[in-house]
């Protein structure tokens, strides 16, 4: 039986626990098919280890400050233009109800220690004072 390719791999790249390692080593000693198929392995890992990327990290261009604060000033209008429309929404959701008139009712009158005096009405006439 002979080793993997993923294996002859772990070994170059010294993934392999001591013990499998040293199990594909004794296996490596004793067979030659496995031993020129190490040796292409290890050299492709030693070319591609040696490949440095010639690209340089991009980096976005900083936003100026002006940008950055208008922004906070759009986010600010954005959400005083949702609580306004809500509001409205709520407003015009809301059931209108007729006020109502409660007629008099006075049992008692007015207690002796008010200052207030009382005049009874049924309602229909609404003055201010």
């Amino acid at each position: 039986m002979h080793l993997t390719d993923d294996t002859l791999l772990q070994i170059s790249l010294e993934l392999l626990e001591p013990v499998e390692t040293a199990v594909a080593m004794k296996h490596l000693k004793e067979c030659q098919e496995c031993r020129e198929r190490f040796a292409i392995v290890g050299n492709d890992v030693s070319v591609l280890g040696s490949v440095r990327p010639d690209v340089s990290p991009i980096a976005l261009p900083k936003l100026p400050a002006k940008t950055v604060q208008n922004r906070s000033y759009l986010r600010a209008a954005a959400l005083l233009l949702i609580g306004f429309g809500a509001g409205v929404v709520f407003t015009w959701s809301a059931q209108r109800m007729p006020p109502t008139v409660t007629p008099y009712h006075n049992s008692g009158g007015t207690p002796s220690d008010s200052i207030a005096s009382f005049v009874p009405t049924d309602g229909t006439d609404v003055k201010r004072f």
